[in-house]
């Protein structure tokens, strides 16, 4: 379904300063192209209000107690974008948020009007999160990807692995043949490739191939 950017954009605030979150209500209220959704102060009144209000976009000041890891609930509930404000510089904060399912992530230093803004661009689709931030996040997530790749092979059974070994060695040659080679029957075979593939997350002996290509030690 297409989103009606026309629409104001339903912000929702999650914070735990009330004084913040009545500065914040305010900006918004005042945008044309904004509508305040409410301020939730705890994690069960966050939790509640992503079902009442259905915001568009979350703000949520991760500097208290609902700090990054509040991020992860919310998304499991909602499809909102999240954007992030805090007060800290520390990169691993900033990388932790994004990680955990940011789209924007936004110093209290910045520039009032530059809030409006960010909300109105994450809603669009991008992302609010400076380019030196961004190279360690895409590191990150390489790393997090291979650890993932890494786990998913390492729940193959010996013959499993074996099966697969034989796929990214000879990827043209039939099942009857990989059969033979291993000393098994292909009904055999076709169940370890039933398995393989469940366990790996993939489809068909081409997509094997490819995922144990790009994982190849």
């Amino acid at each position: 379904m297409t989103k009606d950017f026309a629409r104001p954009i339903r912000t929702l605030l999650v914070t735990d300063f009330p004084v913040t979150g009545w500065g914040l209500a305010r900006l918004i209220e005042s945008q044309r192209k904004l509508v305040y959704g409410g301020m939730a102060t705890t994690r069960t009144e966050a939790m509640t209000a992503l079902t009442a209000a259905k915001p568009d976009v979350v703000l949520i000041d991760i500097d208290g107690e609902l700090g990054p890891d509040m991020i992860r609930d919310m998304l499991s509930q909602s499809s909102a974008k999240v954007l992030a404000l805090t007060g800290s510089r520390d990169s691993v904060i900033h990388d932790r948020t994004v990680l955990a399912g940011a789209t924007g992530v936004m110093g209290k230093t910045a520039p009032v009007e530059v809030l409006p803004w960010a909300i109105e661009r994450i809603h669009a689709g991008e992302v609010w999160i400076d380019r030196r931030s961004m190279g360690r996040i895409f590191r990150e997530l390489a790393h997090k990807n291979d650890r993932q790749e890494d786990e998913k092979l390492a729940k193959l059974t010996r013959k499993e692995r074996a099966v697969a070994d034989s796929v990214l060695q000879y990827p043209s040659a039939a099942n009857r043949e990989i059969a033979m080679q291993l000393h098994v029957s292909e009904n055999t075979l076709r169940n370890h490739l039933t398995s393989i593939y469940s366990k790996l997350g993939l489809c068909n002996r081409m997509q094997l191939y490819a995922f144990l290509s790009n994982n190849d030690k």
